[in-house]
């Protein structure tokens, strides 16, 4: 009886185990699974649209001028990186981890683009014009 009841708990508990290592972990919501890396073109692309994205919050005024020329900046900077590595491989294709070196740093400027709070900017301040005295 001893060895019956040491049987069934041994195999209760390797299917409890089973269970609960065969549960998914959850992928956070601002983390992208790419099956293949992106081409070149898509990269081009992407950085011509957030440029656009960026140019049109600044002028509706969701971004301020010094957030603007930070947020153009950083993807000059991507865009840099891109014709390096391109010009590094002999103006071939890039590779693989280049492509999604290229990629992650185009989520995060994504992140901080979409984000309702990337420019800081609430109710514009009021300017204050000097009062000349008589």
């Amino acid at each position: 009886m001893k060895s019956f009841t040491f049987f069934a708990v041994t195999i209760l508990l390797m299917g409890i185990t089973g269970l609960a290592l065969a549960q998914e972990t959850p992928v956070p919501p601002n983390i992208f699974i790419y099956s293949r890396p992106p081409s070149t073109a898509d990269i081009k692309q992407r950085i011509k649209h957030q440029k656009a994205k960026i140019v049109v919050d600044s002028k509706v005024g969701k971004l301020t001028t010094l957030k603007a020329a930070d947020r153009q900046a950083d993807l000059k900077s991507i865009d840099d990186q891109r014709k390096a590595d391109y010009s590094k491989n002999g103006n071939k294709e890039l590779t693989d981890d280049q492509k999604v070196d290229l990629t992650q740093k185009l989520d995060e400027s994504r992140t901080n683009i979409i984000n309702p709070k990337y420019g800081e900017m609430t109710t514009p301040e009021p300017v204050s014009t000097p009062v000349s005295k008589p």
